[in-house]
């Protein structure tokens, strides 16, 4: 049987609505889902926390460095401007590992 990474590309939050969207209240409730672009087990409080970034060029070499590293390949497309949410729990590979999971916040409409 695969992996459940592998199996799934999207993070779909069990809500009391049902939706299984997110909603943020800072942009008026609107609901959005979580798109993954890349999972793997790296050092706590590496480069794969970043939160911002000095232009679009940085921006685009982080995705490309996070697909590198990852468990698997996505499908979703990330551009300039795109959102990026970075998931992380504990990961038992080494001391201090995580295991991270960026994706695409993708607004639904």
């Amino acid at each position: 049987m695969a992996e459940p990474r592998r199996r799934h590309r999207r993070v779909e939050p069990q809500t009391g609505d049902g939706s299984g969207a997110f909603r943020c209240p800072a942009a008026g409730g609107a609901a959005y889902r979580l798109d993954l672009i890349a999972g793997y087990t790296t050092a706590a409080g590496g480069e794969a926390y970043a939160a911002a970034f000095e232009d679009e060029e940085a921006f685009l070499a982080f995705v490309a460095a996070a697909r590198a590293e990852s468990d698997f390949v996505s499908p979703v497309e990330v551009q300039p401007g795109d959102r990026l949410v970075t998931l992380s729990t504990c990961a038992y590979e080494f001391e201090h590992a995580r295991y991270v999971v960026h994706a695409r916040l993708t607004p639904l409409s």
